[in-house]
């Protein structure tokens, strides 16, 4: 299915970088279930990465480039 292999939130590693995205667009409305506000971002392009840990950040910000 579409959530196979999602650990139970013990099992799951927290406070960092799990994946990238490429943000394509910024809309006022969609069908998605996962929209929600005023604005969405509109994604492409998911990459899994190994968990890197990270402090929280508001906004946009630049990290060191993680391999696969």
């Amino acid at each position: 299915g579409r959530y196979r292999n999602i650990p139970s939130i013990k099992g799951m590693d927290r406070g960092g970088i799990v994946g990238s995205v490429e943000i394509v667009d910024c809309v006022k409305e969609s069908d998605s279930p996962w929209f929600m506000g005023e604005y969405g971002f509109v994604l492409r392009n998911p990459k899994p990465l190994p968990f890197t840990p990270w402090k929280g950040q508001l906004g946009f910000f630049n990290v060191p480039e993680i391999k696969p």
